[in-house]
């Protein structure tokens, strides 16, 4: 194992800046189109870039090509499931926020969810809103939702 290498202060000032300078990247990964349009909607004044795929496969291949800086990613997609991509992505990255977007939460599902790392949880599709969409793309940064233990609930 690795040790993890700790930024100077200076370094973190620049990538402090270069994250300003870029837009924020959020891979969505959901087999329903119309959640890209309603994210899409609430990201653009906060200079975030909607990365959309359609299938867990096609959001695998965007994760390691484009490095998101965040994932939005439904549970029940047909082929490759949400869980399997989340453990996947965890695989290729440990602190990159996730948040499940999803109809199929009960109490056990939330259990195992918390446990394997998921930043925040939105119930489709009454917590998928314009509002809430703002909320997450204003007041979560990268630090925040990957320190969040366990999953933030709205």
């Amino acid at each position: 194992m690795h040790a993890q290498r700790v930024n100077t202060a200076e370094e973190d000032l620049r990538l402090w800046i270069q994250a300003k300078a870029r837009p924020y990247k959020i891979l969505m990964i959901d087999d329903d189109p119309d959640l890209f349009d309603l994210v899409r909607l609430g990201s653009e004044k906060f200079n975030r870039v909607i990365i959309p795929a359609g299938s867990g496969e096609d959001g695998l291949r965007l994760f390691s090509e484009d490095k998101p800086d965040m994932v939005w990613l439904d549970i029940k997609m047909p082929g490759t499931d949400g869980l399997e991509v989340f453990r996947s992505i965890r695989s290729m990255d440990k602190i990159v926020p996730c948040v499940i977007v999803s109809g199929y939460f009960n109490e056990a599902y939330i259990r195992a969810i918390s446990r394997i790392g998921i930043t925040l949880m939105l119930q489709k599709p009454d917590q998928i809103t314009p509002e809430n969409v703002d909320i997450v793309m204003r007041h979560f940064n990268v630090a925040e939702m990957a320190s969040a233990k366990p999953p933030l609930y709205l």
